[in-house]
């Protein structure tokens, strides 16, 4: 069940609204770049393996793996995606951004109510 509050509405006033998960990169590597390989080079930098990402879309497409790694505390992650994207098994890297809903539209279309079937009572029950 849920209370209808967000982490936002439980932190303090003060605290910051953050934009990435801290201390903590998403890494693709290329195709062909084992799992075995991914984590030893995740190491070798001094990251931790949070995940492995490898979907069945993933597979069909020919990408290679993704993982979910964690930097030691104090880590600068842009000097570390530069350093990792130097290696060519890394295809890229960045910071895991978190999105936040906007959960209102701001398609003028959808807020002035035009249009049609956007709304519940334009849905016949089932």
């Amino acid at each position: 069940m849920s209370t209808g509050t967000s982490q936002r509405d439980i932190a303090p006033p003060d605290a910051p609204v953050l934009d990435h998960v801290p201390n903590e990169l998403l890494v693709q590597f290329s195709p062909g770049t084992s799992a075995q390989q991914a984590t030893t080079l995740a190491a070798s930098y001094g990251m931790s393996l949070h995940s492995t990402i490898y979907t069945a879309a993933m597979r069909a497409s020919g990408q290679g793996i993704m993982l979910r790694v964690g930097t030691p505390d104090g880590t600068n992650l842009n000097q570390a995606i530069q350093r990792l994207e130097l290696n060519p098994a890394v295809e890229y890297a960045e910071m895991n951004y978190l999105y936040q809903p906007s959960y209102v539209s701001n398609d003028q279309y959808y807020t002035d109510g035009t249009l049609w079937g956007m709304y519940s009572a334009d849905n016949p029950a089932a």
